[in-house]
């Protein structure tokens, strides 16, 4: 053999095996080792790069029943089968998606009878369950509430439980499926109390039958994109009440759609999230740009560069679990005989779960130290340092340490421990401005502040006041902590802006308040500017918005929103950029669709501009005319009840 010959054989056998390590190599998810999976999406095709950051595999539109069997017995497993293959070749889990959901149905099966219905989806789910064995868990119902099942009559429709078509579903499940969770998936419950309230009445209904496994929270970027982090605790924390493991099962954000605004709301949500204890697992809706759903939710650029989220994904897995606390404010006074409070907050990386308990030292004479809870799984404690009536006068430092098995933090606070003050008063207007018309009145609230044993009797004037216009105070002297300012303006009272004084005297002491008073005809449309919006609309998709900004606080709000119920259209969900302040319901009829967006009670909207409120429907292939959809706005300010509406 001469040089040559053994020349190829060489080369051949590096390409060989080159080829053969390329093919067997095992990529280090972004979640390896975490107790939690962190997935992804599989689409018409596995992306090449799919198993280096993600260790859960679900179907993103495969595993739906009108794309197996859009054609009646003729059943098309392809996609399907390759994410499920998938999966168990590298040995991720794979959960399914979906069995029962009222879209992306064979559109074949609105056309038998009920009984007939009701044999294609079982034999849909028993089909299902003989050519996937191994699926680890399923979305048995889809979006019971926000998209339920157009022949749902098939399953027994409402029934006694109002939802005895899903009970039905999972019962078919549950025979066909004995080894594999059960899951429930719905949107739109994240921000929406009162939806999260009946999707937890359903979840509760399965699990006292022993029917369910666990809870899908989609996560999507129409809520997420508007949640803050104690939001998201707070949504948790209710279906972590119902015993039940809740996954993440289709998370996107786009945060505003810039590429910071996304990484920085990953930044405030994911954590939160993935620290839950009763969060078992998070699945992405997609991650390769052009390959998502919904534009500005990707991850990773077409050319494989890494957007700002993606980066910062993948820092928080590389960050061993630990944390860290701190203390707020970073000092803290407490006088003789009283007591201070100070926030401890506990900021958790790497995935870290466990409960830190704290302990404090250097303490002066006389002075104690608890903290409320004295060890968490949560976020923050509150320090509560109580000094006795011979205590130690000065500045200490003092020093908590927090710890959880090997792992310990400190952190330190400067605590001054003072003799006491005088006593004394402070009085403040709520609102700071009143606007108020001719022939009308306006209130403030008027709030005493008592501090070093103050207990005096309070009187209460007005100086400041435009012609024509009168103040009255209920009461006008107290012992008490509150009273009432009453602007009353005649009819020729003079129009303009005025700055009242409020003086509140006892003895001695003379403190003061001042409210801005604004006399004028105008209707208040002058502060508040609406402005409907049709944002999208299309023979499958329609969204409507209205926005306001406002230039003065609104102490009420109702923004009314009403949808002719046209040819295939139906809900497709709401929401606004406010926040945790509104409450959002929607209603239907054979008519309309009516969403409705209210600031709660005792709540105050500060001025702001471009607040968002948005309707959303889904089409089924005819164009929805928005031209015919109205809008009512009544909203208060500085006093005053003011109604506006119109259409789009």
């Amino acid at each position: 053999m001469n040089d040559h010959h053994i020349w190829r054989r060489f080369v051949s056998f590096v390409a060989s095996l080159v080829a053969l390590l390329l093919s067997t190599q095992a990529w280090a998810q972004l979640a390896e080792g975490q107790p939690k999976f962190l997935g992804n999406v599989i689409s018409q095709s596995v992306p090449s790069n799919f198993a280096q950051y993600w260790n859960q595999v679900t179907p993103e539109n495969a595993g739906k029943w009108g794309s197996v069997e859009g054609t009646r017995n003729q059943m098309n497993w392809a996609q399907l089968d390759a994410a499920y293959n998938f999966a168990q070749q590298n040995g991720f889990k794979f959960k399914g998606h979906t069995l029962v959901w009222g879209s992306q149905y064979p559109s074949w099966i609105t056309s038998l009878s009920a009984a007939e219905q009701r044999a294609e989806i079982e034999q849909w789910i028993q089909l299902y369950a003989q050519r996937y064995p191994n699926t680890w868990a399923i979305d048995v119902v889809n979006e019971p509430i926000k998209t339920p099942l157009p022949f749902k009559a098939a399953l027994g429709g409402d029934g006694v439980t109002g939802w005895d078509w899903v009970i039905t579903s999972f019962q078919l499940a549950r025979k066909y499926l004995p080894n594999t969770k059960l899951l429930i998936n719905e949107y739109g419950t994240e921000n929406d109390p009162p939806v999260r309230a009946q999707y937890i009445n359903i979840i509760n209904l399965l699990k006292a039958r022993g029917l369910i496994d666990g809870i899908g929270v989609q996560a999507h970027y129409f809520n997420l994109d508007y949640m803050s982090a104690n939001q998201m605790t707070a949504t948790l924390n209710d279906y972590a009440s119902t015993g039940l493991d809740v996954y993440i099962s289709e998370l996107d954000i786009t945060g505003g759609g810039t590429e910071a605004g996304q990484a920085a709301k990953y930044q405030e949500l994911f954590p939160v999230m993935w620290n839950h204890s009763s969060v078992k697992g998070i699945t992405l809706w997609g991650y390769i740009v052009g390959q998502v759903w919904r534009d500005g939710t990707g991850l990773i650029n077409s050319n494989g560069s890494k957007r700002q989220a993606m980066v910062w994904l993948e820092n928080f897995f590389k960050t061993r679990p630990s944390f860290s606390i701190s203390a707020a404010p970073g000092s803290a006074s407490v006088n003789r005989g009283a007591t201070a409070t100070a926030s401890i907050a506990v900021t958790r990386t790497g995935g870290f779960t466990g409960s830190v308990s704290f302990a404090v030292s250097g303490l002066p004479t006389g002075v104690t130290a608890t903290f409320t809870p004295p060890s968490t799984t949560g976020d923050s404690a509150t320090l509560t340092f109580s000094a006795a009536s011979t205590a130690t006068l000065g500045t200490s430092n003092v020093t908590v340490t927090a710890t959880s098995g090997t792992l310990s933090s400190t952190a330190t606070l400067a605590l001054t421990v003072g003799a006491g003050t005088q006593p004394d008063f402070s009085i403040s207007a709520q609102p700071s401005s009143l606007t108020i018309k001719p022939g009308a009145s306006g209130s403030a609230a008027l709030e005493i502040a008592r501090f070093g044993g103050f207990t005096g009797s309070v009187s209460l004037s007005a100086s400041g006041l435009p012609s024509g216009v009168t103040a009255t105070f209920s009461p006008a002297s107290t012992t008490g902590n509150s009273s009432s300012l009453t602007l009353t303006a005649s009819s020729s009272a003079t129009v303009g802006s005025a700055t009242v004084t409020i003086t509140a005297s006892s003895g001695t002491l003379s403190r003061t308040a001042t409210l801005r008073l604004i006399v004028n005809t105008d209707d208040g449309s002058g502060n508040v500017t609406i402005t409907p919006v049709v944002a999208s609309s299309n023979a499958w998709y329609n969204e409507q918005h209205i926005r306001i900004s406002h230039t003065v606080p609104l102490t009420a709000l109702t923004v009314t929103v009403v949808i002719q119920r046209t040819t295939g259209l139906s809900v497709a969900g709401q929401h606004n950029s406010v926040g945790g302040q509104i409450n959002q319901t929607i209603t239907s009829s054979a008519s309309a669709f009516t969403y409705q967006f209210t600031l709660a009670p005792g709540q105050t909207l500060n001025p702001g501009v471009d607040r968002l409120f948005a309707a959303q429907t889904r089409g089924s292939g005819t164009e929805h005319p928005t031209s015919g959809d109205t809008y009512t706005i009544t909203y208060t300010a500085g006093g005053q009840t003011f109604t506006r509406s119109g259409t789009f």
